[in-house]
């Protein structure tokens, strides 16, 4: 009685959806009601892809259809959500819900005709390989493929004097931006860094600190410096150094296992340039070691002890920024540990890149730093930093002395133990 009565409901509801005939065919052969679902979903069409699966799976009795139930649910829900921010008029999450349509259904041809998005106005791509963009009134950014990464939401991101993320070089990956009269530091992932309306204006940028930072000015304040991670400093000095925000003690996973170098005792760098590299008295004054070629610079660790002394001159390494402790290379110097200031920082590729690694020296105190490199990430003391690739090429030499600046560490180092594999 109970299969009578559904049975009558189910060709009631596909008289009603789908006609006469169609109702018959699914009636007596339920694999095509199937096979409309199939097609449907194809087209983008969720509300009829369940509906048709439902009766499916009712007159067959079958339960093989359920994930494509399951993805047709998740879908019809972006499809509901971009129907709200259409009418809110937050066109990103629009092309972002689509976009997360595309990741369940890839056929769906009426999603990817809403992420094809043309916009009124294309800026450059820079070192970060993201460029501005304007539809209509507003603003926001993309990627080489496209993709929004910061929502297109603003009145104004300020391309006036710096067109944009990465302008300034890698580091460059905050700007300011402007909407419904506040002003807010946006980063290259779309995230606000500092509170509504704080500041009103950029005076200028310094690119060439370890800490790049804008000069600002800010309301009802003196001069303030805000550096990429939307950190407040009240001196250039401070912002140029920076504060670590986050310092999770993470340790590598592996170890390089091959022993290149091991020295217990106690190498002495003089601080003083003797010559170039061809010429240079390698042993008696500074650490000059080769690697060899079995050194892989992709994976390698590097510890030892070092004793940092103050220079004859007084500049203590306040204003010697292209000085190492050790540099990996000689010429294009790949990688190297530089004190500035108190702090101990990685330099990558020609020093084109600087990372604060959360180590805060002392001179004349004997302290050590133990490192992994491993594919990108540098895992030192503790902590792990995203450094990228060493794309400069290496002589697979570790020595304390910069060849191309003519600038050497004074000091000691001591149980320096190179591995790689």
């Amino acid at each position: 009685m109970q299969k009578n009565i559904l049975s009558i409901v189910l060709l009631l509801c596909c008289l009603l959806c789908y006609g006469q005939n169609k109702a018959e065919k699914y009636m007596s052969n339920p694999t095509e009601a199937l096979q409309d679902a199939q097609a449907s979903y194809a087209a983008g069409d969720y509300e009829k892809t369940i509906s048709l699966i439902k009766i499916y799976a009712s007159l067959s009795g079958k339960r093989d259809a359920q994930n494509l139930l399951s993805n047709a649910q998740k879908c019809q829900q972006f499809v509901e959500k971009a129907i709200i921010y259409k009418e809110q008029g937050d066109d990103s999450s629009v092309i972002e819900c689509y976009r997360s349509i595309l990741a369940i259904n890839p056929k769906d041809k009426n999603a990817k005709s809403k992420v094809s998005v043309s916009y009124d106005e294309i800026g450059n791509y820079h070192s970060l390989g993201i460029a501005l963009v304007r539809k209509g009134n507003k603003w926001g950014a993309v990627d080489k493929e496209k993709n929004i990464v910061v929502p297109i939401v603003y009145d104004k991101i300020d391309p006036a004097w710096c067109e944009g993320f990465g302008y300034f070089g890698p580091k460059q990956t905050t700007c300011i931006a402007e909407r419904e009269g506040k002003t807010v530091f946006v980063n290259m992932n779309g995230r606000e860094v500092t509170p509504d309306n704080l500041y009103y204006a950029i005076r200028g940028i310094a690119t060439e600190t370890p800490n790049m930072y804008y000069m600002v000015y800010k309301y009802n304040s003196p001069e303030v410096y805000v550096d990429m991670n939307g950190v407040e400093y009240p001196t250039e000095e401070e912002a140029a150094i920076g504060r670590i925000t986050k310092n999770d003690q993470i340790n590598p996973t592996r170890r390089p296992s091959h022993t290149i170098i091991s020295k217990s005792e106690s190498i002495y760098c003089d601080g003083v340039y003797h010559g170039p590299y061809w010429e240079y008295d390698y042993k008696t004054t500074a650490l000059y070691e080769s690697l060899g070629r079995q050194f892989n610079r992709n994976y390698f660790s590097i510890s030892f002890d070092y004793y940092i002394q103050k220079s004859d001159n007084g500049y203590d390494y306040e204003y010697a920024p292209n000085t190492n402790i050790i540099t990996l290379d000689t010429g294009s110097r790949a990688f190297g540990l530089k004190p500035w200031k108190n702090t101990i920082y990685a330099a990558t590729n020609n020093y084109d890149n600087y990372f604060d690694t959360a180590i805060r020296f002392e001179f004349e105190t004997w302290q050590r730093i133990d490192l992994v490199y491993d594919n990108g990430k540098l895992y030192i003391n503790g902590r792990v930093l995203d450094i990228g690739p060493l794309t400069q090429s290496t002589e697979n030499v570790l020595t304390s002395v910069n060849f191309a600046s003519g600038l050497c560490f004074k000091g000691y180092i001591k149980n320096l133990i190179v591995k790689s594999e």
